[in-house]
Order: structure tokens, then C-alpha cells, then sequence
């Protein structure tokens, strides 16, 4: 699925499950997700089964952190960063530098994507804004 595929694919899914029940739109946006990243680091077989084992340990980590009501906000600053340069040298020992530090980047890529898509449109008469 390409980048665009993504996007219609948001696009397609109904009104009630964009804007309603996150236990409907979070599985769906995950699998959205890992597809957004498996796609374009162009992982082997091989990698594939050694790189998302590793990856989804890294994400339960930084939403352990992330939901950790105890951390204030810059220690949960410091923490999510910790996380990431450890699972940035896991990720490098796996895929390689330059795959490693894209995965960063694809996730805040489709994090953008999906804000973008999610927002409202100005244009169709609804505001913007706190």
C-alpha cells in the first residue's frame, strides 16, 4: 500500500469510526502504521521476522512511558529519548544506520499524515482550533 493508499484508506473508513470508539480506530491505525513503515524500509524476510518483534517491545516501552502519570513532563521527555537511542542501536544491529534512524522518522511521517487527515477541514465550514 502505497502512501496515497494510506490516505484513501483513512479516507474511505466511515465517519463514525475517524471521529468515534478508539478501541474501533486504534487497532485499524496500527496496522496502518506498521504497513506506512514495513513498505519503506524495504525489510527482507529475514528482517522483517528480527525487526518487528524488536519494534513492538519499543512501542510498548514508550507507551509505557508516555501513559506513566508519575514521570513529570520533562522527565517523560527524558525518558521517551532514552527509549529511543536504546532501541536505536538495537535497530541499527538489525537493519542497518541508515534503516535504523528512518524508522523515527516514518513514525513521525505517518503521525503527521494522520493528524493532517484527521483535522478538519476549514474549507468545509468547521473551525480550527482550541
Amino acid at each position: 500500500m502505497t502512501t496515497s493508499g494510506l490516505v484513501r484508506t483513512l479516507a474511505q473508513a466511515p465517519a463514525e469510526e475517524q471521529q468515534g470508539d478508539p478501541a474501533v480506530m486504534k487497532p485499524r491505525l496500527e496496522k496502518l502504521k506498521i504497513t506506512y513503515i514495513g513498505q519503506h524500509l524495504n525489510l527482507t524476510p529475514q528482517e522483517s521476522r528480527e525487526f518487528w518483534p524488536v519494534y513492538f517491545q519499543y512501542e510498548n516501552e514508550l507507551r509505557s512511558v508516555r501513559t506513566n502519570v508519575t514521570l513529570d513532563q520533562i522527565a517523560k521527555e527524558e525518558a521517551i529519548l532514552n527509549v529511543h537511542k536504546r532501541y536505536q542501536n538495537q535497530f541499527t544491529t538489525l537493519i542497518g544506520r541508515n534503516r535504523a534512524n528512518y524508522v523515527f522518522q516514518l513514525e513521525h511521517d505517518f503521525n503527521v499524515m494522520l493528524i493532517n487527515r484527521l483535522r478538519p477541514n476549514p474549507h468545509m465550514g468547521m473551525r480550527r482550533g482550541f
